[in-house]
Parts: C-alpha cells; sequence; structure tokens
C-alpha cells in the first residue's frame, strides 16, 4: 500500500507517506468490510418490519411491540431553505 506504487488519480493529488496512517486506514478499511454483511441483512430486516408495518395501516401514533416503541407519523411536503455553516470535511475512501 506505499503511495508511491498506486498511480496518481488526480492533478492535485499529493502523496502522504505515513505508514502508521497507512496502517490505521487498512485496519479501518477490513473492519467496515468486516461490517458489511450485517449492515445489509440490518437494511433487509428493517425494510421488511416497515413494510409489515404499513400493511397494518395503522394511524399515526407510538406502539409498543415487546420491547420495540414504534412511531408513525406523517410528514407533508414542503419547501425548506436553510443556510449551512462553513465546516472542514476530511473523506477517506478506498478507490477501486
Amino acid at each position: 500500500m506505499n503511495s508511491r506504487r498506486r498511480a496518481q488519480m488526480s492533478l492535485v493529488e499529493r502523496p502522504l507517506d505515513d505508514p502508521e496512517l497507512v496502517a490505521l486506514l487498512v485496519r479501518r478499511e477490513d473492519a467496515r468490510q468486516q461490517l458489511e454483511p450485517y449492515r445489509l441483512a440490518y437494511k433487509g430486516l428493517t425494510e421488511q418490519a416497515k413494510s409489515l408495518i404499513e400493511g397494518r395501516e395503522l394511524p399515526d401514533g407510538e406502539y409498543r411491540c415487546g420491547p420495540f416503541l414504534i412511531r408513525i407519523t406523517q410528514t407533508e411536503g414542503r419547501e425548506v431553505s436553510f443556510e449551512l455553516a462553513s465546516k472542514r470535511r476530511i473523506r477517506i475512501e478506498r478507490p477501486e
């Protein structure tokens, strides 16, 4: 994973040779990949639960189902306008 061995991806890209950071980012990526099947399962089960709840055609309100609290609300469409504060972002990705 040496940055000198990777192809340059853009004209503004600069190398950052930091073995400690590289090792940390590799561990981070490995952890992310290990979680992916669980995230997909969670997403699928959430969609199934919501579909089942929708099928019951319950009115808006709060419902207790075992240890779970389910809140159903209707939000009407609306136009929104807002201002975002300035902030610095750090995005970490692993291009394939």
